[in-house]
């Protein structure tokens, strides 16, 4: 079983201070960080940041797999990085909530087919 979840438009950035963000939709704000233990995580964040570079821009959309041969049982989350390719990530638990973080793992893995006009 393949559901879409949501889709939408990204903002990804950075800040002075080198910090990453993704902005969803213009609602959900998320920093995008290193954790030197568990890899990439996304950390629900309300804190309001100077965005000082836009590093990319487009559309996204999360899928639920769950029992699709060649794909992982997980949420999906894929963003359009031009040219009409997505780059796919795995979210294990979701989108994090309010102060959570949860892991971003990039991965081949992609559902969303086609051209995307980012």
């Amino acid at each position: 079983m393949i559901k879409k979840i949501k889709e939408g438009e990204y903002r990804l950035f950075e800040t002075e201070t080198r910090t990453r963000l993704i902005i969803l939709d213009g609602q959900g704000q998320f920093v995008w960080s290193l954790s030197k233990k568990i890899g990439e995580v996304l950390v629900k964040s309300k804190k309001k940041y100077k965005t000082d570079k836009t590093i990319a821009r487009g559309y996204f959309r999360v899928y639920e797999v769950l029992g699709e041969p060649g794909l992982t049982d997980s949420f999906h989350f894929e963003v359009c990085v031009g040219h009409g390719q997505w780059q796919g990530y795995l979210l294990p638990k979701g989108f994090p909530n309010n102060g959570g973080e949860g892991r971003i793992i990039p991965t081949k893995e992609v559902i969303s087919k086609g051209t995307c006009n980012c």
